[in-house]
């Protein structure tokens, strides 16, 4: 990078997490930039094409209008079978129907929404508006296809013992459309579409002072960095309130931590499904699943849900306990 560049501040950003003035290097494709503070990725390292974007996304689209009428999975039991798919379980919406529409709006809706923009954008050359963008920022929050995969296997592993579970076309299909999805997702975050809708404003950065210090805020919506000294202010790009800090932030994060601490022991020690066999129903709560898969053999399905379901927040409760802790004695 030369001198003029680097006294016109082009290369220098504000890390989004820790507010960090960092100077990055000349882009060289392969390599990418983090945080040295808090490795927060800051340039990807290749450039975005949104030519490959959407034929990928094109492919997912059609997968998922194959997936919905196909079979699922299959339940056989006594001599009886029955066999599920997408569109059938979209039925239940009488018995179930909260879940159903979270199950529509999660897993189908938003990520076909998703999908449809970056179709737009690389096959149409459309540029995005600011209703698109932020339509796209929540279709991206929203999309939960993995997680909706994860839940199926592991809910079925648990039918096992009372039926004969076969996975069917629909559901490899549906892995496929699923990892074409989470790619997509991977690979165009939000503020890849707000940069094609406008760019941030050129800013003069100093590398010794925090972006707060020289009065930069940037927006948690579309990262776009911006001059303004007073406490709140309005995101030129995405029209989103900025602060340089969130009122009562610490009050806030402490309620929601006591909040968690408090739902962490009943959440894992309450039934989370209620199977019915011959007339008897029997609920079981996570650790009996864990514990139930053990016994069977399947120790890896077991230690993946109890490592995610108990140690993993478990471990993330204390350390924020301990990091808030830290910030309101000012040590942080």
């Amino acid at each position: 990078m030369t001198k003029s560049q680097e006294q016109s501040g082009e290369g220098k950003v504000i890390c989004p997490s820790c507010d960090l003035a960092v100077l990055l290097p000349a882009y060289r494709r392969g390599y990418q930039c983090r945080c040295p503070r808090c490795k927060k990725l800051l340039r990807t390292a290749n450039d975005i094409s949104w030519t490959h974007g959407a034929a990928v996304a094109f492919s997912a689209i059609l997968m998922l209008l194959c997936v919905l009428p196909l079979p699922f999975f299959s339940l056989s039991s006594s001599g009886l079978s029955a066999s599920f798919s997408l569109l059938s379980l979209c039925l239940l919406y009488n018995d179930w129907f909260l879940l159903v529409a979270l199950f529509v709006l999660t897993v189908l809706l938003l990520p076909l929404c998703m999908l449809v923009i970056i179709c737009a954008i690389g096959i149409c050359g459309y540029k995005p508006s600011k209703i698109v963008a932020i339509v796209y920022t929540y279709c991206h929050v929203g999309s939960f296809v993995d997680v909706f995969i994860l839940a199926v296997a592991i809910s079925l592993v648990k039918i096992t013992s009372l039926a004969t579970v076969d996975f069917l076309s629909g559901f490899y299909l549906f892995v496929i459309f699923s990892w074409m999805t989470i790619w997509c997702w991977n690979k165009y975050r939000p503020v890849t579409i707000w940069k094609l809708k406008d760019k941030s404003p050129e800013l003069s950065i100093n590398l010794e002072l925090k972006g707060q210090e020289q009065g930069i805020k940037i927006c948690r919506r579309c990262l776009c960095a911006f001059k303004s000294y007073e406490e709140e202010a309005v995101c030129p790009r995405c029209g989103k309130r900025t602060y340089f800090r969130q009122k009562i932030c610490g009050q806030k994060c402490a309620a929601l931590l006591l909040a968690a601490f408090i739902l962490f022991f009943p959440s894992n020690l309450y039934p989370v499904m209620v199977t019915t066999y011959l007339g008897s129903p029997e609920g079981s709560n996570i650790v009996d699943g864990a514990l139930f898969l053990w016994k069977s053999g399947s120790w890896f399905v077991a230690s993946v849900i109890i490592v995610a379901s108990l140690f993993i927040p478990g471990f993330k409760i204390l350390a924020l306990s301990y990091l808030s802790l830290r910030v309101n004695k000012g040590v942080i």
